[in-house]
This record gives C-alpha cells, structure tokens and sequence, in this order.
C-alpha cells in the first residue's frame, strides 16, 4: 500500500495577501461533520437568509488547528500558545495544549499522475472538489440506524478489516469497527467526548449514553491549482489535543502523530488498496457529489 502524508494549513496559507487561492475563493472556516461533533468538536450554527423570504439555508462550522506554534512570555507558567481558526474563519490562540474541541482538517499533496484517477467537481463555488479516501462524516437516517441497531445485537452485520481510531479516556484510543449493510459502510459509535445539548446535521440532539450510526462516506477535498495542496473541506475529526507538552516543531506534536499513525492509513477505502478510481463507476457517489454541505 502506497503511504500517504498528511499536515495541516500554515498561518501563511490562510491569512493575508499571499494566502492560498482556493482560501480566498472559499474563504477559511470550515464545516464539521457529525463525526467531528461526536469526537469532541463544538459546532456554531449560521444562516444564510435569502432576503425574500427571510428564511434561509442553515451551515454549521467549528474551530479547526493549524499547524503554528507561537513562543510567548505571556506569564511564567505559558510559554507557548497554539493558533487555530474560529468558526467564522479569524485567528483564534488556545494556551491549553491540551484542549480538545478543536477540529482536524487536514491536507494533503497527491502528484497529477494520482490526481488523473480521482473523481471530481470541476465547478464547486469556483473551484476543484476532488473525492479521495473515505471516513466516517454524517448519521445514517433514524430508520437505517434502527435497522442497523437490530442487525448488530442479532450478530447479523458483516465487518470488513478496517476499524477506526478515535480518542478515549486517560490518553487511550478506541478503535471503531467499520460494518456493511446494503452496500453502505458505517461505524458505530458510543464513546462520545462532546457536550450533550449539541445537535447533529440531522437536528437530532446529542446524547452521551446514545450509539450513533455514522456513514463511511468519500473524503470532498478542496484543490488549490497553485500549489497542488488537497484539503479537507470540513474537519473530519475532533477530541486530539494539540500536543500533551511543550515541543520545538510541529512535527513534535500529537496532532502531527495522530494525523500520520491514524488518520493517513485509515482514510484509505477497505474496498480498494490505494486509487479511488474504483468511484468512477459508482452510481451513489455521483450523486454525493452533487451535495453542498
């Protein structure tokens, strides 16, 4: 299996004249699927109104990290404070290290020659949406998720060999199973890190003692021609801090780990070892690609 490397965005690359084109086209905040809300992040709620009716189009965004560490004499005891996006696209310093609300999005450098065999959208908001990888994003329907529920205390859903690692107590990890029905992909999901009153994109409210059905689903990442760099359209994931002590690089941090020991090797589909041409001749995948989240 071909590895693949993933980092976050620089301060540079979000922020001021020389920011990427594909941020100042979309801007910088970034969405957070139901996963991310299920692993720890804190999601905002917009509305977009249309000016007719008064009634508008609801989007929900969250504060995702960079990769930027900043040295500080701010007191005796902080020495270094860890810069994010807000979720409406501003610079935000956390001085916990070890906060965990933040989201991941991540990015990523694939070569034309691999960029050849990834579906695409050529005209999303004036850009490229790419369709690599898969993870978990959004709940299944309350009647899928009762089916699915059924099917797994009968021991009647097939796994495939993929599991997913999420955050646990005391500095652990969980791995989640990843099971088939219908052709769909899911996880299942009860170790939940948010806070109970958010709600999740289905408006159902968040519940800390509830299993959640999550779809397995492709990875939309926004593509900035420049510099060859994929990213993640919305933050995947939540509940990894930052770093657990003081470090000189980002290379140093958990984060950096997380991203690379975790989440690189699992955005790969269990279906396909590497390409994701395999998408091309699906049917449902079209018709994901034609959602705006």
């Amino acid at each position: 299996m071909e590895k693949i490397h993933l980092t976050l965005l620089d301060e540079s690359q979000l922020w001021g004249d020389n920011r990427l084109e594909v941020i100042k086209k979309y801007g910088s905040e970034a969405t957070i699927t139901d996963f991310g809300i299920l692993t720890g992040g804190y999601r905002y709620s917009h509305t977009i109104h249309d000016g007719i009716t008064g009634y508008g189009e609801k989007y929900h965004t969250a504060d995702y990290w960079t990769r930027n560490i900043h040295n500080t004499n701010l007191t005796r005891n902080i020495h270094q404070i860890y810069l994010a996006v807000d979720y409406e696209g501003n610079k935000k310093y956390y001085y916990e290290f070890q906060n965990i609300d933040v989201g991941i999005r991540p990015v990523l450098f694939l070569p034309t020659s691999k960029l050849k065999n990834i579906p695409h959208q050529d005209d999303y908001d004036e850009t490229t949406l790419f369709f690599f990888g898969e993870y978990p994003t959004y709940v299944a329907s309350s009647d899928i998720s009762e089916i699915l529920k059924e099917r797994y205390y009968q021991k009647d859903l097939e796994t495939t060999s993929k599991t997913y690692t999420i955050p646990g107590p005391k500095d652990s990890t969980i791995a989640l199973k990843e099971y088939i029905f219908e052709n769909q992909k899911y996880i299942r999901i009860m170790h939940v890190l948010a806070d109970s009153w958010q709600h999740l994109s289905d408006d159902s409210l968040l519940g800390l003692t509830q299993t959640h059905w999550v779809k397995v689903e492709p990875i939309p990442w926004l593509y900035d021609e420049k510099t060859g760099l994929l990213i993640s359209k919305h933050s995947l994931i939540a509940g990894v801090p930052f770093t657990k002590e003081e470090v000189k690089t980002f290379e140093e941090t958990s984060i950096y780990h997380f991203l690379n020991d975790c989440l690189a090797p699992e955005l790969i589909s269990s279906s396909e070892p590497f390409t994701t041409s395999i998408l091309d001749k699906d049917l449902e995948l079209q018709k994901f690609m034609l959602k705006k989240r």
